[in-house]
């Protein structure tokens, strides 16, 4: 899926790991999935311009999607945001949940190793060529 449209929802059955978690500047973070089973490719999942986040550092299948209605007011209340937030995106795997406020997630699948550079910098040794798939998370309504 190449997606030029944001999707509802980020989902895979993957393993992902925290792999980086940005400070001063860009304030971001980024997932990138094993490649257990003999799988040829790595998929990355990247927040930037993150607020606030609880999140969980590996989680085996995983889904992204917006926060809506009661759950978004439920994060806001519980840890201090803004009552205008509308920025709060639920990461959910094996019964857990966490969240991330910031922009849209977006995630990129190529054919390189788990070790290799970040799919979202460029002068990596990737090439687009190697692009398997992309796209991002909908904002809230």
């Amino acid at each position: 899926m190449t997606g030029a449209e944001p999707v509802e929802a980020f989902r895979s059955e993957r393993h992902f790991r925290l792999k980086s978690v940005e400070g001063l500047t860009h304030r971001s973070m980024r997932f990138t999935s094993e490649q257990d089973g003999g799988l040829a490719t790595r998929v990355e999942i990247y927040f930037g311009n993150v607020g606030l986040m609880l999140v969980y550092p590996e989680m085996e299948g995983l889904v992204i999607r917006p926060a809506c209605g009661n759950e978004l007011r439920e994060v806001i209340a519980k840890h201090g945001l803004p009552d205008d937030t509308i920025d709060v995106y639920l990461l959910e795997s094996g019964g857990r949940q966490g969240f991330v406020q910031s922009g849209q997630p977006h995630w990129r699948e190529a054919a390189v190793a788990y070790y290799e550079p970040s799919l979202f910098f460029s002068g990596g040794p990737w090439s687009t060529e190697d692009l398997v798939a992309s796209g991002m998370v909908a904002e809230a309504d």
